[in-house]
Parts: C-alpha cells; structure tokens; sequence
C-alpha cells in the first residue's frame, strides 16, 4: 500500500459516521411532507368544489365573484 492510498483510508476514517437511521429518516421526513402536501391539494379542490356548487346570488353576500373562487379558497387556506 502506498502512502497516498495510506493516507485516504485514514482521512475516511475520521469521517463522521453516519447514523443507520438517518437515511430512513429522510425516507419518512419526504414521505410526510408528501402526504401533507397531497392533504393540502385534497382540501383545495374540496374548498373549489364547494365554493363552484353555491349560485351567484350567494357568493356576490360572502364578496367574491366565481373568476375569484380559486384565490379565495387559497386565502382561507392559508389562515
């Protein structure tokens, strides 16, 4: 062994270890932001659905008008 392949193998020793978990971890932290990520989708469209279903009459009293259902559902979803 030469003192070049000598000298590699002991800076990989001093290397951090990296925990057995920490790549399960990420796994779960991807998946989670995933999962909240779809929940927030799903309460989107469901705030479109319900906010498209009420007739004009209704929506012109809560202030909005139908072109305004979609940054109107963002807004409540937001807050």
């Amino acid at each position: 062994m030469n003192k070049e392949a000598l000298a590699m193998s002991f800076y990989e020793m001093d290397q951090p270890k990296q925990s057995l978990f920490a790549g399960i971890q990420t796994r779960i932290d991807r998946f989670a932001g995933w999962v909240t990520g779809f929940g927030d989708s799903y309460k989107y469209a469901r705030m479109v659905s319900a906010l498209s279903s009420l007739d004009d009459d209704l929506l012109a009293k809560m202030g909005i008008t139908r072109s305004q259902i979609p940054q109107h559902a963002i807004k409540v979803l937001k807050d």
